[in-house]
């Protein structure tokens, strides 16, 4: 089969293949770069963003419960003031709920987001109402039977709700740092088998085609050594059909014009000797009468 190409048929054929494992070596390392941007990404705009905000949810909720413990237990001359902070806080953690509300992607993290903010409402109801009977009873204010144990469960669910969506948010963080880790592991690994595919597949098809340039060359030689020392029956054997065996079908075509050169220059020599001979044959006779 390879005897019947060409040597540029072989040398388009090698660049070409060599052209669509480069080829296929850049679509391999780009979807492997698409999944690193991709996970990435997710690091950037998922989890790093809703860990944040997820800090600030949590250290705000803790903020605004204090305040309430202050305001149930405080004497009611800066009660004023405590609602204006209370009410501060409030913005506060609403504005951060919202910006977490950004960060949210996936079906898990929508149900734990709604669950946040369900848990949130039960514990904002349950604080409105305790701090209205505080306002209500002077003395109730300065009793520990004013703090509604409802709110403590309450605060304690949020806690719980914000620790839930905050592990979640830190455990896809760590599942795409791990992705991307493994992604960079198999793109230098693809890299480093295509890269030594290349090269041995480059240096098997080098090689051949020197085989094929330099074998039929060196017999040329050869021959036409031979053909120096004056033996002009050597033929070159033909066994391809391209550039070099097109060359070898020449030297052959030379070779038998040079030998029938030859074979005539013999044959003019042997005419040329036998009409000597004659002639000096006919001279001798010409003397002898």
């Amino acid at each position: 089969m390879m005897k019947k190409l060409t040597l540029l048929a072989r040398i388009s054929l090698n660049f070409a293949f060599i052209q669509l494992l480069v080829l296929a070596i850049g679509l391999l390392v780009y979807t492997r770069i698409e999944m690193i941007q991709s996970e990435a990404s997710t690091i950037k705009t998922d989890t790093t963003p809703g860990l944040y905000y997820t800090g600030l949810i949590r250290r705000t909720v803790l903020e605004n419960y204090v305040l309430t413990l202050r305001n149930l237990l405080n004497d009611t001359a800066a009660t004023g003031q405590k609602e204006s902070t209370l009410l501060a806080n409030d913005e506060k953690l609403n504005h951060f709920v919202t910006q977490y509300g950004a960060t949210v992607f996936t079906d898990v993290d929508r149900r734990a987001f709604e669950s946040l903010k369900h848990v949130l409402d039960k514990y904002k109801s349950s604080q409105e109402i305790i701090l209205a009977s505080a306002s209500n009873d002077s003395n109730a204010r300065k009793s520990n039977s004013s703090i509604d144990i409802r709110l403590n469960l309450e605060f304690k669910n949020v806690i719980d709700a914000i620790n839930q969506i905050g592990n979640e948010k830190q455990a896809r963080g760590v599942a795409a740092a791990a992705m991307i880790n493994d992604h960079i592991v198999s793109l230098l690994t693809v890299m480093i088998v295509s890269f030594t595919i290349i090269i041995v597949v480059q240096g098997f098809t080098g090689n051949s085609l020197i085989r094929a340039i330099i074998h039929p060359l060196r017999q040329l030689t050869a021959l036409m050594d031979t053909m120096r020392q004056g033996d002009f029956t050597q033929r070159m054997k033909i066994v391809r059909q391209d550039e070099l065996g097109d060359l070898g079908e020449g030297f052959n075509r030379m070779a038998d014009e040079v030998m029938g050169l030859v074979g005539e220059v013999q044959r003019s020599g042997i005419c040329v000797s036998t009409s000597m001979g004659e002639i000096a044959a006919t001279s001798k006779q010409q003397q002898a009468t």
